[in-house]
């Protein structure tokens, strides 16, 4: 596979990643940015996001003495697959998180997002409800991605129909590097043309045909 532009993954980032000043940065957002509104009635929320191990993402947090996000996101449960889905999997995941977050801050669970496959596609269809379930009963703040509550699949998107930038840069493997399949409108109602969502029938983006047997909010 030739691609169009060197990829994230073929660079070496030991300078472009995880850098110390990048939490000189988040420290300075937090005190000049976020904390001049807050008051005991408006209090303005700081989440990060990045991709790396537990034990480097807890280090968003701050100390009490230099504070910075009140929580970056936790992503372990977006690892999840048919592959390696198990209790001891989900139990490992959730202790290495929480025996990592420092004593006194608040933790978080994300199960899905608009980067990933949807959790029916990546888990199974018959285990969404019940990854639902568990991502409500954890501690912390639960972060989901819309539709998964009503077990919401990817689509089918054809390079020629594709959106996602990073896949059309890349024609000879656009399947690796395409973000459309979960990015599929919302399906609200049983009603052509499309589940509510618009009353056309070209949206951005299909809608998944599953929404005319009973995946939608109504």
């Amino acid at each position: 596979c030739i691609t169009l532009q060197a990829q994230y993954d073929s660079l070496i980032h030991n300078l472009t990643t995880e850098q110390p000043e990048l939490h000189e940065v988040l420290r300075r957002m937090r005190s000049d940015v976020m904390d001049p509104y807050n008051n005991i009635n408006n209090y303005r929320f700081m989440v990060t996001e990045a991709y790396s191990p537990a034990e480097v993402l807890v280090a968003y947090y701050g100390t009490e003495e230099d504070p910075e996000a009140d929580f970056p996101y936790n992503f372990e449960l977006i690892e999840l697959t048919s592959e390696n889905l198990s209790g001891t999997t989900i139990r490992d995941m959730v202790e290495l998180w929480l025996s990592n977050v420092p004593e006194g801050e608040w933790p978080n669970f994300v199960l899905g997002n608009h980067d990933n496959w949807r959790i029916a596609d990546r888990i199974g269809f018959l285990y969404k409800r019940c990854m639902n379930v568990l991502l409500l009963t954890l501690p912390g703040t639960p972060t989901t991605y819309y539709g998964e509550e009503i077990g919401m699949e990817n689509i089918y998107v054809s390079y020629n129909d594709t959106r996602d930038p990073e896949a059309k840069r890349n024609p000879c493997c656009w399947k690796e590097y395409t973000r459309d399949p979960e990015r599929s409108p919302m399906q609200w109602t049983p009603d052509p043309p499309s589940a509510g969502f618009s009353t056309t029938n070209e949206t951005w983006l299909p809608v998944n045909d599953n929404y005319l047997e009973g995946i939608n909010v109504e």
